[in-house]
């Protein structure tokens, strides 16, 4: 029962990143920098902040699949190092954005969370695979 309430919150988090809660953050007096940049750098950081909030989401699944013993270690491990990998894309496209390449951050930003998405997805069919069993 707890593998299906794990595979439906996998299913219903995947929609939580495009609505108005990760929306744009209002201005605060000490992210003023952040305010003044042209709309492609505003882009970009949601792209990124998107990405981010999507692996998390992506890494808390897999962790709670791992402690329930879903998957082998062998599963597990892809699993983890695909976090992993995601990460220092991720990770790469802020790099790119805070020197200013707010188009290829952005677009890498955006590219590395459809990524994050699929596994996502993959992660969560797996999961109900396994709790039919």
């Amino acid at each position: 029962m707890r593998k299906l309430i794990v595979a439906v919150l996998c299913v219903a988090s995947l929609s939580l990143s495009g609505c108005g809660v990760f929306g744009p953050i209002e201005a605060t007096p000490g992210a003023a920098a952040k305010t003044e940049l042209p709309e492609v750098g505003r882009n970009a950081h949601l792209a990124i902040n998107e990405a981010n909030v999507t692996l998390a989401t992506a890494a808390v699944v897999i962790r709670g699949n791992i402690a329930d013993r879903v998957w082998t270690k062998e599963q597990s491990q892809y699993y983890l190092d695909k976090v992993k990998e995601y990460r220092k894309q991720t990770d790469a496209a802020q790099k790119m954005v805070d020197t200013g390449d707010y188009i290829t951050g952005g677009n890498m930003a955006g590219s590395v969370r459809s990524l994050i998405v699929i596994l996502h997805r993959e992660v969560a069919a797996q999961a109900r695979k396994e709790g039919a069993k």
